[in-house]
């Protein structure tokens, strides 16, 4: 390795180049030559000499790749700290080494040195390099196809680095070299177009490759200005760029870029009227060369390079559609609709129908602004021709056909190409089914007639077919069975189009699907699906079809659960269950005279159903029972569901188990070997019965809405509340279902589970649910097993059901029945014990369940009369101690990656954390924001008394305050206090402290949205402490400095930047008038002095400061605007904002302003008195019949 630098010489930094890439070095080697050219290139400023050498023509092109980056790397780095007359000569070389570049420099050499050039451009131009654009010229006036290449790239970088990415820094730089570009386009633009001509000639005529790539260099330099430039400018050059690019899509060598660039103009935005003259793209001679092209390429089918274009052009289609409908739209009746629109719609059709999901779907949302555009403004017979059509091509379309990986079928091949997973093509599809959806559901208005009979044809087809193939019984597999897909499409189909098929023609394909004979099961849950979706015709039907309906449902609910196909038998009973809820949700008045008959049928079969079958048709029946609308009658009712229930419920072994964790444990097994006793596995499932039972009548049992109703109904009690049902039955046994869901709470805590028999490993017993492991990490857990479904899962599954229904009958019960539930006078205590005997002691996925599945949604769902009594207990004793759990987990996350800026769930950062790890941080990640979501709901006013204002209310606000020459502080005629409930206005000092102690610690957690949730509550309770007189010097100093804390952790975030800035704003001008300790606080901040924040409390005009003139009041004071004022604010703090990992170790590359550019003055109309020489009476009325007038 060289000793200094002065020894280095072209030979040994050619070689060391060589090592640097070459595949066979060794390591030594290669470091070596690292550590040559690192000190070639540091030194490169002094050591111009040798720089210039290398970057001669002659030499390497790896040496000269080299030199053009150690170039770049001086111009980025060193361009301020050079003479003038060393940029000047680097700015000579580079053009001089442009014009002498040889036809066989590689693209790499000719890349670099488009980038020396650009930036040369970003700190010269156009003040001290006015020729750029000349020199630029000259080049290509030579002919060559190399330079020319060269110096499109030039271009291509300049507008991707100035225009479209937005790179460059300062601003002012960065407008003057846009100005500069705007006014060189009207040059540019046919420049490049006249160039892209004259290549395209000459490589059609010499085929020459060199020519090719100079006309591809083009064609993408042209894209990277047509997508932002004036659409007037893509028209220069006599309109010969579109036409240019659509006549050259039938060459395949040039077809992608022509077609991408085509792509870039369809996809402009901007004003409608500037945009019109892209319409030049729908004349005859351009749709006929479309129509050749997409016909010659669908003639291809399995080509990835042929189907690659061909999304491409779909998607240029469609952006010409939607720049059509845009201008259609605008203009309305008034629009000239193009000649060859009747031909873009073939186009268009022709799309729709091929196979390729990525290709068709995108053509729907085409299809409904047309169709809506031609409705508002008037009527073309060729587009509302083509709607019946559309109907019958988009009801294949609903298909789920050419699945992902399935190469058997074209559309199956495509789907293979264009998607990476099963999940995207899934995504996909859903999307685009939607979409489709959302025509068809606009062609009812005009189309009824056409899709109902498309429904019943289809229906009559399709069930034709079923019978004559599955009548015996065969087997279907539903993933690759044709009349199985065809059947899920118009399921889909009659189900979005449910509430319009009232059609009377609808009443016998009904019956003929209730007749059908099929014994394929799958096919028949299908087409109970379709089935259905009728049931909006039933009010029109006869009333032995509604008997054959309930027939059919019972028929299928009362299978044998001993079928060879127990699974689909299985299935197909509880699906026929999920109908008859649906049935009784749509139509329960139908059902109440035969409420007795339907109760007895379904009694009489309870002992051939599944218990789960059979709960569900009692969920239909309690909907049923709400339609009587009397109390009493729902209650009776009621209680018969429920009533063997409450008589296990009650068996003393049942109660013993309830009683402790232990006994919990020991009546379901988890202190025995698994798989030793059956009985245990019965106590499991007798448990989980027990709880649906509950959940069934507190989820589906109501009361009517209607005043009157409820009078005559019973529903009110003495104290004129009203008394649902559900309550009156379950709230007696309260206290056993708190005491139930405090014992499975104990299951998850570590001292209990360390009892359990060795074979229940914590790991397995009490592991998340592998769905939401899942959901979490975005693939399947690294130590899930598929066969490991036995008694030790089984164990897990029942364990957490049993938490989830617990919860979940707390959940209805508060929601659907407020005034009893939160009248019980144990609930409050029982949740606060809950909470402090538990939150400390179980896993994190327990943990989280005490605050999003219990604490949050019972807050949420309390009535304002019942918070003082519910939730005020929960503060002073919950509250405190799940703070503290999630403070110390974000605590240790800090110091655990202290220079770790904070990271949602979708971060890259979380791919290097163990799976554990991500999972658990998912969990505290979703309790902190339900959290903070919960507070935010009972400490802030609802939006049903008044809204709560954004940030710019906030910002107007402060203002107004300003404007009234008042502190924020003591401003009487807008105040954030109003934010807060009145539940906070009536809390003691203590826990209003403790609340916003809680709310400014939580905005420096390590998590996005939690931060967004805490500072809304920080800025009013900041205010009504100050307010109230019980802010303090220290409090008032706690709060800013984790203010500017949070600034700092969560600086990066623009987002929360902006808001953390504004209440930190806002607190200062309230506290600093009153604790001077805050500006003491200030100047810690690096950077910050007394002069500058003097400046800045003038600026701002705090009471004491003199006022900085900025922006006049009615009172005559001068402030600034909010705004400015946050601005101010920021740059005097910038030092401490939190920056990226990526941020804070980049090199500074500066760009210095340069003069401004000297714009021309505008010559002001001379004065016409004065131009009279003063004579007013010359300018009479005489005056205007003189000769020379």
């Amino acid at each position: 390795m060289m000793q200094t630098v002065s020894e280095i010489t072209p030979e040994i930094l050619k070689k060391a180049v060589i090592f640097c890439v070459s595949p066979t070095s060794t390591p030594q080697q290669r470091s070596e030559a690292y550590q040559i050219c690192e000190a070639f290139k540091q030194s490169s400023p002094q050591n111009t000499e040798l720089l210039y050498e290398i970057l001669k023509v002659d030499n390497d092109a790896r040496l000269r790749h080299f030199a053009f980056q150690v170039v770049e790397h001086v111009i980025k780095l060193n361009w301020n700290d050079i003479t003038a007359s060393s940029r000047y000569k680097i700015q000579n070389v580079c053009i001089t080494l442009l014009n002498q570049m040889l036809p066989s420099e590689p693209i790499y050499v000719k890349d670099t040195l488009a980038k020396c050039i650009v930036e040369i451009v970003k700190r010269e131009w156009p003040q001290q390099w006015p020729s750029f654009i000349d020199d630029m010229s000259v080049v290509c006036s030579f002919a060559q196809a190399q330079k020319t290449d060269t110096v499109m790239k030039v271009f291509l970088r300049l507008a991707e680095d100035v225009i479209i990415m937005n790179t460059v820094k300062p601003a002012q730089r960065r407008r003057d070299i846009q100005s500069a570009l705007m006014q060189a386009l009207p040059s540019i633009i046919p420049f490049f177009i006249k160039t892209l001509d004259q290549n395209i000639s000459t490589y059609h005529s010499t085929s020459d490759p060199t020519q090719l790539a100079v006309t591809k260099s083009t064609l993408q330099t042209i894209m990277g200005y047509v997508g932002w430039c004036n659409a007037s400018f893509v028209l220069s050059h006599n309109d010969l760029l579109i036409p240019l690019l659509i006549q050259n899509l039938t060459d395949v060598n040039l077809r992608m870029d022509c077609v991408e660039c085509l792509l870039v103009i369809t996809q402009r935005h901007g004003n409608p009227t500037a945009l019109s003259p892209l319409l030049s793209m729908f004349s005859e001679k351009s749709i006929l060369t479309f129509s050749a092209v997409i016909q010659q390429v669908m003639a291809v089918e399995r080509d990835p390079e042929t189907h690659d274009f061909m999304k491409r052009l779909g998607q240029t289609i469609v952006g010409m559609g939607e720049l059509l409908c845009i201008l259609w739209g605008k203009e309305g009746k008034g629009f000239q609709i193009p000649t060859a629109l009747p031909q873009y719609v073939q186009i268009l059709s022709v799309l729709t129908n091929h196979p390729s999901l990525f290709v068709f779907s995108p053509c729907y949302p085409i299809w409904f602004s047309l169709l809506k555009i031609n409705t508002q403004t008037q009527r073309l017979g060729f587009l509302s021709a083509v709607t019946t059509e559309l109907c019958t091509v988009s009801l294949r379309r609903l298909e789920k056909t050419g699945m992902y990986g399935d190469s058997s079928t074209l559309a199956g091949y495509f789907a293979t190409l264009d998607y990476d997973s099963m999940v995207n093509w899934i995504d996909h599809i859903h999307r685009a089914r939607s979409s489709m959806i959302i025509v068809f559901q606009y062609l009812w208005k005009d189309n009824s007639e056409h899709l109902v009979s498309l429904v019943v044809s289809s229906i009559k087809r399709l069930l034709e077919e079923t019978q004559l193939q599955y009548s015996g019984g065969n087997f279907c597999n539903k993933d690759t069975c044709p009349l199985y897909i065809q059947w899920d499409a118009l399921s889909f189909f009659t189900h979005a189009l449910s509430k319009e098929l009232t059609h009377p023609s609808l009443v016998d394909v009904l019956q003929l699907l209730l007749n059908s004979t099929v014994q394929e099961l799958q096919l028949q849950s299908i087409m109970l699906s379709v089935a259905s979706a009728l049931f909006y015709v039933i009010p029109h039907s006869p009333q032995a079809v509604l008997d054959l309906l309930l027939t059919k449902i019972i028929s299928n609910v009362q299978l044998s659960k001993n079928s060879h196909y127990a699974s689909q038998t299985y299935e197909l009973s509880r699906h026929a269950a999920a109908v008859f809820i649906k049935l009784m949700t749509i139509h329960p008045s139908l059902f109440t005279g035969r409420f007795e008959e339907l109760h007895t049928v379904i009694l009489n079969s309870k002992g051939d159903l599944d218990s789960r079958v059979y709960r569900l048709l009692t969920e239909g029946l309690v909907l049923v029972s709400n339609e009587m609308k009397n109390c009493n009658t729902q209650v009776q009712y009621i209680r018969g569901v429920i009533g063997p229930t409450l008589q296990k419920w009650s068996n003393p072994e049942v109660q013993q188990s309830f009683r402790s964790s232990l006994e919990m444990s020991r009546y379901i097994g988890l202190l025995s070997p698994p798989d030793t006793d059956p009985s245990f596995q019965a106590r499991r499932h007798q448990l989980q019965e027990f709880l649906r039972d509950f959940l069934v009548v507190t989820r589906r049992a109501s009361v009517p809405t209607d005043t009157n109703e409820l009078a005559r109904g019973g529903f009110y009690n003495e104290s004129g509340l009203v008394r649902t049902p559900s309550a009156i039955v379950v709230l007696p046994y309260m206290d056993g279902i708190l005491t139930c869901l405090s014992v499975t709470f104990d299951l998850f805590k570590e001292a209990v589970i360390k009892q359990f028999h060795p074979s229940y490993p914590p790991s397995t017993t009490h592991n998340i649910p592998y769905g939401e492991q899942v959901s979490v990490l975005g693939h399947k857990p690294a130590d899930f097993k598929p066969d490991a479904f036995n008694e030790i899962s089984s164990i897990q599954r029942h364990i957490l059901d049993y938490f989830d229904s617990f919860t979940q009958i707390l959940n209805h019960l508060s929601k659907n029945s407020p005034h009893e539930f939160y009248r019980h006078p144990n609930l409050s205590p029982f949740l606060s014990h809950l909470i402090v005997t538990h939150v400390a002691e179980v896993n994190t996925y327990a943990f989280k369940g005490i605050v999003k599945s219990v604490l949050r949604p019972l807050c949420l769902h309390c009535p304002r009369e019942y918070q003082a009594v519910f939730i005020a207990p929960l503060l002073t004793s919950a509250l405190p101690l799940i703070v503290d759990r999630l403070n110390k987990h974000w605590l240790r996350m800090r110091e655990q990656n202290p220079g770790v800026i904070p990271f949602s769930s979708d971060s890259q950062q979380m791919e290097e954390l163990p799976e554990a790890e991500i999972i658990e941080q998912e969990l505290l990640r979703v309790a902190s924001r339900d959290l903070l979501d919960m507070c935010n709901c009972f400490l802030l006013v609802c939006s049903e008394s008044r809204p709560r204002p954004v940030q710019k209310d906030v910002e107007v606000m402060a203002d107004i305050e300003m404007m009234d020459g008042t502190s924020p502080s003591t401003s009487e005629n807008v105040s954030l206090e109003d934010k807060l409930s009145d539940f906070v206005l009536g809390l003691p000092q203590e826990e209003v402290l403790y609340l916003l102690w809680f709310a400014t610690i939580s905005s420096c957690w390590l998590d996005s949205g939690t931060v967004h949730k805490a500072i809304d509550l920080v800025t009013p309770l900041v205010r009504y402490t100050h307010t109230s007189g019980w802010m303090t010097p220290d409090i008032a100093d706690q709060v800013t400095r984790t203010l500017l804390t949070c600034i700092h952790t969560h600086g990066k975030h623009d987002t929360i930047s902006t808001k953390v800035f504004s209440s930190l704003l806002i607190v200062y001008e309230m506290l600093r008038p009153t604790f001077g300790n805050l500006s003491q606080l200030m100047l810690e901040i690096p950077g910050v002095t007394v002069k500058r924040l003097n400046r800045f409390e003038a600026e701002i005009c705090l009471p004491g400061a003199k006022p900085s003139p900025k922006v006049a009041n009615s009172n005559g004071t001068y402030f600034p605007c909010f705004k400015k004022r946050r601005e101010l604010l920021r740059s005097m703090i910038v030092e401490i904002i939190g920056k990226d990992v990526s941020e804070q170790f980049k090199n500074n590359v500066v760009i210095r302003n340069l003069p401004p550019l000297i714009k021309k003055r505008i010559k002001k109309s001379e004065d016409i008195i004065a131009a009279s020489g003063g004579d007013k009476e010359s300018l009479g009325l005489c005056q205007m019949f003189q000769p020379s007038s």
